[in-house]
């Protein structure tokens, strides 16, 4: 018997297990129903991780009790009770501003151009600035983009967009785009298929595999393929978790996780392609070649928006911009990418504001530029505001004698400046590497506290605003 006992033991130290080990369950949250980008790559991570672990690890995609909202899947990923996430990027985005840039309107020009830049080093900057929340950021996935269909007319110039009454979600970001373009953006609480139907909207912007989920295709005629906001997914680990695993556990599943995404984005590519021919099939008309440069020439004025102006927003937006500059029309090689880097971009050094500390500045005017002009009054039709001069306060209510519903302009959500000054400087040592290099200090600039709240309610609109949930609806901006 003892030597039974002492082989079973020689056996399993030779396999690199114990007799009794147990496996380590990851809790895995979506949020999304199967089928759905982020399952899907959760799905394939589930399989890889599984078998590169031999059962060590176990995954459970959205276990019951992780509630119905992304907001509160980060919670849990602070919390350490979730421990793995595929979490669309706008969930993030009022914890850790810098991931806003992401979804700055066309900013990136086809799904391979989004993926070398946020593969390559700009995109590896924004993973680390998520360790101040609590995450470890480890890959990105996709939607891909957001597209325009209506029941009016074809749309490929800025002129076919005029007046066209577009359904949005209750962010400023979007109804400041679509004001822009010369559309009439109008926040709905889903589901809307009705109302397209009705012709009480006149169309929808949304990925294509709502178009397909939700059978848009048979009350909407024109599909354009505007590629207005790109939608990814950023995968994560608990931090807290994460510091628990071995550095060789941490490769695995780091690895595992960049490997479902690349399958996934490969996935979503291809289910893409067979989406437009079957719109097509259905009667579709599909425009796949607008005037996107003129679109895009219109938008940007939009980093003049109040969410878009703390300094390291700006720094890495402009960075992204460029970098989509230096090949406008193909894939973008991560050396390119790297040619855009300097120290400032390199988010976890010096110019790092706290800006966390004081989420209300996000809302906080924002000075116009003086080198790019706001839009002016006839440039956004509908608009009853006054021309502000340039440099005032923009009004944040505007006097509608008739009593009819309030439509806001571009000129409304364009805020007025942040607070100028300074409070205070904490200087960080900088660390030293296990090579006895000393990295740079880090440089925390502490803004002061914001003025008390105005007592009337923010404007209807508004980014904060939640979004009306219902049951069965699309809980997140990947799919509304």
């Amino acid at each position: 018997m003892k030597q039974l006992v002492f082989f079973l033991f020689l056996l399993s130290a030779l396999l690199g297990t114990t007799p009794h080990a147990a496996s380590q369950e990851i809790k895995l949250a979506t949020l999304t129903k199967p089928g759905s980008p982020q399952r899907i790559a959760a799905e394939k991570f589930k399989e890889l991780i599984e078998t590169k672990s031999t059962g060590r690890f176990t995954v459970a995609i959205d276990p019951a009790g992780l509630g119905s909202k992304e907001v509160e899947a980060i919670e849990g990923l602070q919390a350490n009770t979730i421990q793995m996430g595929i979490i669309a990027t706008n969930a993030f985005e009022d914890l850790d501003p810098i991931v806003r840039v992401i979804s700055f309107p066309f900013l990136f020009r086809n799904e391979q151009q989004a993926a070398a830049l946020l593969d390559g080093p700009l995109g590896a900057a924004i993973l680390r600035d998520i360790e101040t929340i609590g995450c470890k950021g480890l890959a990105f996935s996709e939607t891909g983009f957001r597209h325009l269909s209506n029941n009016i007319r074809p749309v490929k110039t800025l002129d076919t967009l005029s007046g066209l009454k577009i359904r949005v979600m209750s962010s400023s970001l979007h109804a400041a785009t679509w004001l822009t373009l010369g559309a009439n953006p109008t926040p709905k609480p889903w589901p809307i298929y009705a109302d397209l139907e009705q012709g009480i909207l006149d169309g929808q912007e949304n990925p294509l595999w709502i178009v397909e989920a939700y059978s848009f295709f048979e009350v909407q005629k024109y599909l354009t393929l505007t590629r207005h906001s790109y939608i990814a997914h950023i995968g994560v680990a608990s931090l807290t978790w994460w510091h628990t695993l071995n550095q060789q556990d941490q490769e695995m599943i780091k690895g595992a996780l960049v490997q479902a995404s690349l399958y996934q984005r490969i996935d979503q590519r291809a289910r893409e392609t067979a989406r437009l021919a079957l719109f097509k099939r259905k009667g579709m008309i599909v425009e796949e070649q607008p005037d996107i440069e003129a679109f895009r020439s219109k938008t940007a004025r939009l980093k003049e928006m109040g969410i878009y102006r703390e300094p390291r927003v700006q720094v890495l937006l402009a960075k992204m911009q460029k970098a989509v500059l230096l090949q406008p029309e193909s894939v973008l090689p991560e050396a390119a990418a790297e040619q855009t880097l300097d120290t400032e971009i390199r988010i976890e050094v010096p110019q790092q504001l706290n800006m966390r500390e004081q989420p209300a500045l996000l809302q906080q005017p924002v000075a116009a530029s003086e080198s790019e002009p706001l839009p002016t009054q006839t440039e956004a039709e509908g608009v009853t505001a006054p021309v502000v001069p340039r440099g005032e306060t923009h009004p944040k209510e505007v006097a509608n004698p008739g009593g009819a519903e309030h439509q806001p302009t571009a000129l409304e959500l364009l805020d007025a400046p942040l607070p100028p000054q300074i409070l205070a400087q904490i200087i960080h040592a900088g660390k030293t590497t296990s090579d006895g290099e000393t990295l740079p200090p880090i440089i925390e600039e502490r803004i002061p506290p914001s003025p008390a709240p105005a007592t009337q309610p923010p404007p209807s609109g508004s980014k904060h605003d939640p979004e009306p949930q219902h049951k069965g609806d699309p809980s997140s901006q990947t799919q509304q």
